[in-house]
């Protein structure tokens, strides 16, 4: 068992602590290649019968149909004087098109699983050597070369199955080859007492038994099945870690297969997010919903994407419901309290204060958590404990407490995060991008205090994570991430180094970002990112910083002008002022005003100013802002009147601004 020696913190005090991972996954288990047993010089599909056979496994299942089989295996069987030319049909692979899939199971003999009757299979091969029948299943077992034996289990009279069962264990890669098969579409299903491993096909409907754990590239056994929903989702929610694309295709052939599966509408949504598509997932939750209103992790899911709850005052209770629920394991009931968290910064106005408590109390939670026996649980654990460490710093920074408090805790909650996080790597967690997206969120937690400690440790680990994600990993969705991620990272890192009044290094840093974030790869699909209010938001703040520190520290209004033009560009996407809030954009407004008016540009200045000084004044009249606020726009625009010459106007705007009372 696993055990985490730590000591949370609990609102500003902490401890050291110690992490032992133990016995850690080393991600899915597949064919490589091992010296062969078989001659491989000759074709596994055409080999002549050998006197050498493979022993078989006990198989411990009980169900009829295994019982059966086993059965009918130990029947003697006579070897047939002409045996039929061996003829392997593999099925259609869905993974290539983007149209409404169509499903073909392969075939054996020209006998296909789900389609061909048992009139069919007589007619084909003529009478089985040996057959068992049991209440719902008949085994009809056939001697064709090259192997062993050939059983075929039969439903109702139709073909259900077929297995294959081998003279001798044969190389996967020579028989994938021979059947024509993509290695890369594989993956591997371990029974649940890691007895036996099954490489799947899920397109074709085939299965490898392979002849035992630790000879991951010998297959014993070939097996044909109907194409079904479970090998799609297996093969979708390993493949929702580095290939989004292929995820996204798995789970709609098991909704497919299966409308009435929430599973596969939940794992739409995963992949979704971190594709950066909120809107999307939001509507895959919906259709998993619909299907099981009451899912748990649906509900947990959901309190996850911003702007996906209307009402988060009355959905907290919905949750509270779930974290207060003592017949749910651990894990399920911190991530609770984590979300609960997360909804209490979807209120207006945000509290941060409340959603503190929360994010500590999942902590405390997910540690209890990480002593589970499960190793998934263990995993999961540890991975909200970061998620909740980073959600703690970035409530402190973005709260109303002390700039001193801040500044002291802040950089201690995001170190325990990548301490956890660098153990987790370590120990080959799933999720590659763990550790880019924890530099990208630690470092958006420090914009907020007066100094950024150890920025420039904080750049390098998002530089060395970015790039050896981008040598390993070609998805393009994927590689669209990484560098929405690294760019975020390093747009964080801008305006922590904004604090340090160095405006040399936030120019250097942010044209960097600017450099990852425009050289993201083109296609249809990893556009949709870009085209999403929270980038254009992210973008837009980007360019706006770099623009102002020019216009500000460097008093360099034409260079400014030149990043305002591209920070007025996503500003004015839709849903971007919603997102960004009436204040912040109508502040950039008379902030961009300015410089254009210093570059001769009057109109345009004055123009975006009266424009900004609109916005900032519907903020305090709709949202609470402080009047105060609006005293240095209206003295800009009271400047500008008055230097073209509307001075009755000027003194009007003049009196509003002397009227502000700043406390």
């Amino acid at each position: 068992m696993m055990r985490l020696d730590l000591v949370i913190a609990s609102n500003f005090t902490y401890a050291l602590f110690m992490i032992a991972l133990v016995g850690m996954p080393t991600g899915i288990i597949c064919a490589q290649e091992e010296p062969n047993t078989a001659d491989e010089s000759k074709s596994v599909l055409v080999e002549s019968n050998e006197e050498s056979k493979a022993t078989e496994k006990s198989d411990s299942s009980s169900t009829p149909e295994k019982t059966a089989e086993k059965t009918a295996e130990k029947t003697p069987v006579e070897q047939e004087e002409q045996p039929a030319p061996v003829i392997i049909v593999s099925g259609s692979d869905t993974s290539s098109t983007d149209s409404t899939p169509s499903f073909k199971a392969s075939s054996f003999q020209g006998i296909t699983p789900g389609k061909s009757t048992v009139e069919e299979l007589t007619t084909a091969l003529g009478e089985p050597a040996a057959t068992l029948d049991t209440d719902d299943t008949t085994v009809s077992v056939y001697k064709i070369e090259p192997y062993e034996r050939v059983g075929f289990i039969l439903r109702s009279g139709i073909v259900d199955s077929i297995y294959i069962q081998l003279l001798q264990p044969v190389r996967v890669e020579q028989f994938a080859k021979e059947l024509g098969l993509d290695q890369s579409q594989a993956i591997s299903n371990v029974s649940d007492d890691g007895s036996q491993i099954e490489l799947l096909w899920p397109d074709q409907g085939i299965a490898m038994e392979l002849a035992k754990p630790d000879e991951a590239t010998v297959a014993t056994r070939i097996l044909f099945n109907q194409i079904d929903a479970k090998g799609f989702l297996l093969r979708g929610n390993h493949l929702q870690w580095k290939n989004y694309s292929g995820s996204l295709s798995d789970a709609r052939a098991a909704q497919h297969l299966v409308p009435n599966q929430t599973a596969a509408y939940v794992l739409e949504a995963n992949v979704l997010i971190r594709m950066g598509l909120a809107e999307q997932a939001q509507l895959a939750l919906e259709k998993a919903q619909e299907i099981t209103p009451d899912a748990v992790d649906c509900l947990l899911l959901k309190a996850r994407i911003p702007g996906s709850i209307k009402y988060p005052s009355e959905f907290i209770q919905t949750i509270r419901q779930i974290r207060n629920n003592a017949r749910l394991d651990d894990l399920t009931r911190a991530e609770a309290a984590f979300a609960m968290g997360e909804l209490f910064l979807q209120m207006q106005p945000q509290d941060f204060r409340q959603a503190t408590v929360l994010h500590s109390e999942a902590i405390q939670r997910a540690k209890k958590a990480s002593e589970s026996d499960d190793l998934w649980t263990r995993l999961e654990a540890v991975r909200l404990m970061i998620d909740s460490h980073l959600a703690v710093a970035k409530d402190i920074s973005h709260g109303d407490w002390s700039d001193k408090q801040k500044l002291s805790t802040v950089p201690k909650w995001v170190n325990i995060a990548w301490s956890l996080t660098e153990h987790l790597v370590k120990n080959d967690y799933h999720d590659p991008m763990l550790a880019l997206h924890v530099v990208h969120r630690s470092l958006d937690a420090l914009t907020n205090i007066t100094a950024a400690p150890e920025l420039a440790t904080w750049v390098e680990r998002a530089d060395n994570e970015a790039q050896a994600l981008l040598e390993n990993h070609k998805d393009s969705d994927m590689v669209d991430r990484i560098r929405y991620e690294w760019g975020m990272a390093l747009f964080h890192a801008t305006a922590c180094a904004r604090k340090t009044n160095e405006p040399a290094d936030t120019i250097k840093l942010g044209e960097r970002a600017h450099s990852v974030l425009k050289a993201r790869p083109e296609g249809d699909v990893s556009q949709l990112r870009w085209e999403t209010p929270a980038a254009n938001a992210a973008l837009a703040k980007l360019y706006f910083l770099l623009g102002n520190t020019q216009a500000i520290e460097l008093t360099d209004h034409d260079s400014a002008i030149k990043w305002y033009l591209l920070s007025l560009a996503h500003l004015e996407v839709d849903g971007v002022r919603e997102r960004v809030g009436n204040l912040w954009f109508g502040e950039r407004l008379v902030s961009i005003g300015l410089s254009y008016w210093q570059t001769g540009n009057k109109g345009e200045g004055i123009k975006l100013t009266k424009l900004g000084v609109r916005w900032i004044e519907e903020s305090v009249d709709k949202n609470g802002t402080a009047r105060q606020n609006l005293k240095i726009p209206y003295s800009n625009l009271a400047v500008m009147y008055k230097a073209l010459g509307d001075t009755s106007l000027a003194e009007k705007i003049t009196k509003q601004a002397e009227a502000i009372i700043i406390k």
